[in-house]
């Protein structure tokens, strides 16, 4: 609300001036918040399907990103363009916008973020945040055996728990960025280098599929 306040994006850190980042904000395309399984108690397999097949339609992506067209949006030479029910809210734009879209298993629209980000630092800063090679780093979506899991997953919550801890630490100075051998060691001991082989594991067995 302050007219003189100034939101600026500041790229992800690099080594050399000019370099792309390595690292960076990427989300993968399997999120369980927002995805749908069908188990085998399902009743109605094929309804079921259709219904999840439809939101990747031209009209499914439509009603799921933009709601119902002449209320929440109207076509305007083959754009779908919020109506000011949603823009103009009293209520806020986001909670208008949750009565007819968000939290579901389909691809959200470019031309949502194009209508709701309406500060054009924003607009900028999906341009500057997207620039990392992350994506070249993501592993795929590995499904290790159940005994590995398992493992994983009992070395991993110590280790996350640990690494967020110390992450803080150093980034605020409570803890000197000397002392960064102590944290590798420490993740040692606490079996990272277990859970990257069981990972390891799971990759080469995906990548022979």
């Amino acid at each position: 609300q302050n007219p003189k306040c100034e939101f600026v994006a500041v790229p992800y850190p690099v080594i050399n001036k000019g370099d792309v980042p390595e690292f960076g904000q990427y989300s993968s395309m399997l999120r369980p918040s927002y995805s749908a399984h069908i188990t085998s108690a399902n009743k109605y397999l094929k309804e079921t399907t259709m219904l999840l097949d439809y939101a990747y339609s031209e009209e499914g992506n439509l009603l799921y990103n933009f709601g119902i067209e002449g209320d929440s949006y109207v076509m305007v030479d083959g754009y779908p363009k919020y109506t000011d029910k949603i823009l103009k809210s009293p209520e806020g734009m986001s909670n208008a916008l949750g009565i007819y879209v968000f939290s579901g298993p389909f691809a959200t629209d470019p031309r949502y973020f194009e209508q709701t980000l309406t500060n054009p630092a924003q607009k900028e800063a999906i341009k500057i945040w997207s620039n990392t090679r992350a994506k070249e780093h993501k592993l795929p979506p590995l499904t290790p055996a159940t005994e590995d899991s398992n493992r994983l997953a009992s070395i991993m919550n110590e280790v996350n728990t640990y690494v967020d801890e110390m992450f803080l630490r150093f980034i605020i100075g409570q803890e000197s960025i000397e002392n960064f051998d102590i944290y590798i060691d420490t993740l040692k001991k606490m079996g990272i280098e277990e859970a990257i082989a069981i990972q390891q594991k799971a990759l080469d067995e995906f990548n022979r599929r």
